[in-house]
């Protein structure tokens, strides 16, 4: 907070977003949110299945032995992966499954973009187009669009995903 401003969140919000209705917004920000980041909690999953640390349970107490490993993969593997990387590594991983996973026409593209409109929402205080810093005078872009581009990604990425990567008994 900068010394001597005296102003609560919601003044500021409402000020700087110029929306029809801030609330609209917020939920929106906050389910594109959400959706990331259960996409990459499943992305998560699917990487520690395939490095072999799923968890593994005491008999005796039903408490994770090997923890400690997990903790450590997602802190120095996981945390700081980009899309870009988690992408690669995807389709590295499908390399090593029993059936072939064939990727949807422009699967990358569509990968990176949901990624690119996350970004959007969780940095900027005005919708924008996903590859343009700025919005061309004439086209405007509403928050509700983008929001709804990336529902639209979201649930396609999950549904190839489960089809492809998380119905599998083991990485071969």
């Amino acid at each position: 907070m900068i010394l001597g401003a005296n102003f609560e969140e919601e003044t500021f919000y409402r000020n700087t977003v110029r929306d029809d209705n801030m609330k609209e917004h917020k939920e929106m920000l906050y389910e594109v949110i959400i959706f990331t980041i259960q996409l990459d909690n499943l992305i998560i999953e699917i990487f520690q299945t395939s490095f072999g640390l799923e968890p593994e349970y005491e008999e005796e107490t039903d408490t994770p032995t090997n923890i400690k490993e997990i903790e450590r993969f997602k802190y120095f593997f996981l945390q700081d992966m980009g899309a870009t990387r988690k992408l690669t590594l995807l389709k590295e991983l499908a390399k090593d499954l029993s059936k072939e996973v064939i990727f949807p026409k422009n699967f990358d593209n569509k990968f990176d973009r949901l990624y690119k409109i996350r970004n959007i929402f969780a940095h900027s205080l005005h919708p924008r187009h996903p590859y343009k810093k700025h919005i061309p005078k004439g086209k405007d872009i509403k928050w509700e669009d983008i929001y709804q581009e990336h529902k639209k990604l979201y649930n396609e990425i999950m549904e190839f995903l489960y089809k492809h990567f998380y119905s599998f008994e083991k990485f071969t």
